[in-house]
């Protein structure tokens, strides 16, 4: 019996980067990389077994890069092309018979949701549903890596923070990566039709502050 196929997008991120480190050594599956940058790619293809172009903007590579895929870890920019990058890649996903896909949203509320970058992940996720693949949602909170990395909140020795005196919720990338590096090993029997909420810890602005 061959193992399933697993289509890691993001890989050459953060969150990608340490889901593809925990399923490099999974041997329930096997693992297929992509990036669109030719550069990366190389870098890639030195690193993983599998290794192809993928690039959202062009719905031309798609049919390659899911060729003979059984499970996809589908994450987008935070531009409204997500909108449409992800509807594209997940019609090409069904009709290349993708039995499992598994979304990196966002932690939102049901309803009354304003935020642009949360109601696109909504209505991403409504049309993932009714496109028949079988499918699980992650929903982390802000990620800790935001209070130290590129985008870092603590500037000048001030943390800049909008939700004001709100406790807000908090998750590890890796917490997040361990999560998704096992459902896409386990697949749709395991993890399909579910929606898993990421947020350890709920901490004010003066409690961040503090720390």
């Amino acid at each position: 019996m061959s193992k399933p196929t697993v289509l890691l997008l993001g890989v050459t991120g953060q969150l990608g980067n340490l889901i593809a480190e925990k399923l490099r050594s999974d041997k329930s599956i096997s693992l297929r990389v992509c990036a669109r940058d030719d550069k990366k790619l190389s870098r890639l293809r030195s690193e993983f077994e599998q290794a192809v172009k993928l690039d959202l903007d062009d719905p031309r590579t798609f049919g390659s890069a899911l060729e003979g895929v059984d499970r996809v870890f589908l994450l987008t920019g935070y531009t409204f092309a997500m909108v449409t990058q992800s509807k594209t890649f997940v019609d090409a996903a069904r009709k290349a018979k993708v039995q499992h896909l598994v979304h990196l949203g966002v932690f939102t509320p049901e309803f009354d949701c304003t935020d642009p970058h949360f109601a696109w992940h909504q209505m991403i996720e409504a049309y993932i549903k009714q496109s028949g693949i079988p499918w699980t949602f992650l929903h982390p909170n802000v990620f800790m890596q935001n209070l130290t990395g590129l985008f870092s909140l603590v500037k000048d020795g001030k943390v800049r923070w909008w939700c004001g005196d709100k406790p807000c919720g908090w998750i590890a990338l890796e917490d997040v990566a361990e999560a998704a590096a096992k459902i896409l090993s386990e697949g749709e029997k395991v993890h399909g039709s579910k929606e898993y909420w990421f947020s350890t810890e709920c901490l004010t602005l003066t409690e961040i502050a503090a720390l």
